[in-house]
């Protein structure tokens, strides 16, 4: 893994590779890397939140659902999935 490369397309791959192999340290750097290359991208966003969440970061899984939904740049099913998210981990 080259966590520090500037390819959207590689931290992309990185990211949901990461995810499927259940490497939730590498799906979080992934995703904090396409945070900063496209920081407007609500599904950069709601990919690192759902990754704090699968690790039980929940503190920052919150705050990163809310920062998915401030970029307004998501579907609707997004968006619900996130509501839903908020209110079971208590927000």
């Amino acid at each position: 893994a080259l966590p520090t490369a500037t390819s959207i397309e590689y931290q992309s791959l990185l990211a949901n590779t990461a995810q499927q192999a259940k490497r939730y340290d590498l799906t979080i750097s992934a995703y904090k890397q396409l945070t900063q290359l496209q920081p407007t991208k609500g599904k950069w966003w709601l990919g690192l939140a759902i990754a704090y969440d699968s690790d039980g970061q929940f503190t920052q899984a919150r705050e990163t659902y809310q920062q998915a939904l401030a970029q307004g740049s998501l579907s609707q099913s997004a968006i619900t999935f996130i509501q839903q998210r908020l209110g079971e981990l208590g927000e």
